[in-house]
């Protein structure tokens, strides 16, 4: 099944239709940005997009589908407002369509792109270390560590064991020019092409994985961090409590059934 990944912005929308039964360039069926001039009209703005979708999800019968989400809080910013506003504009569109959805937020995607867990890979994380990370995925070059392989119940073991596989597994470098004129194209992801298609890649590994499809051993440690983080106290007041963190526990929040409900 395929699925589409979204990178929403008014002004660089950027969209990939992912096949993850595929392997290599085949993985991506389609990928793009859709663009509106800031002169334009804002309320045309959102129709624009707002159709865009509704074509592609058409288009290509999609049933599934995985969004970056914009950041929400009272910080004052109008900008995040107008996101906040087409983020509303796409949720319409996958619940009109009977889409599948899952949300994650930049900081998830960021953390999907890291690929060992959280608190591992230090320093900033650029959009360019989001670009090659794509280039990498889509080359069929990217490590993929299973959380099985670097498991244990200790989170301060667990990351000592994450770190090990993290220096044992340098990340390769591509250079575009090595490769031929038709496939530099492929290459050349923009960087919200980047974003869509990583979204796109996470949601596909999501929905599997929540249909029972990839077991939790077989998802990369960012991958357990994002869907089906739990912890369990032993100590304290708190003592046999779970904390349930990851998105297959948040069903009406970070991903919705709207093709089931359909």
């Amino acid at each position: 099944m395929l699925t589409l990944g979204l990178d929403p912005s008014l002004s660089s929308y950027g969209w990939c239709v992912y096949d993850g039964s595929k392997t290599g360039l085949d993985k991506v069926v389609e990928r793009g940005r859709w663009k509106t001039p800031a002169s334009q009209i804002e309320v045309a703005r959102y129709i624009t997009l707002r159709e865009s979708l509704r074509e592609c999800v058409r288009k290509y019968d999609i049933k599934r589908a995985a969004a970056e989400t914009p950041p929400i809080g009272p910080t004052g910013d109008w900008s995040q407002e107008k996101l906040y506003a087409l983020f509303i504009v796409n949720m319409e569109v996958m619940y009109t369509e009977g889409v599948d959805i899952v949300l994650f937020a930049p900081t998830q995607l960021h953390l999907y792109a890291k690929q060992w867990g959280s608190q591992v890979v230090k320093g900033e994380w650029f959009k360019s270390d989001m670009q090659s990370t794509a280039q990498l995925d889509v080359l069929d070059l990217l490590h993929h560590p299973r959380n099985g392989d670097y498991w244990d119940n200790s989170p301060s073991k667990r990351k000592r064991l994450r770190e090990a596989g993290w220096k044992k597994h340098p990340r390769p470098i591509v250079d575009v020019m090595d490769y031929p004129k038709d496939v530099r194209k492929s290459l050349r992801f923009q960087s919200d092409e980047a974003d869509a298609y990583l979204a796109a890649s996470c949601g596909h590994r999501f929905w599997e994985h929540l249909l029972g499809r990839i077991p939790e051993a077989d998802l990369t440690p960012s991958e357990w961090d994002i869907f089906a983080k739990t912890h369990t106290y032993t100590r304290g007041k708190k003592a046999g409590l779970t904390d349930r963190d990851g998105i297959i526990f948040k069903e009406g929040s970070r991903f919705y059934r709207f093709a089931t409900a359909a």
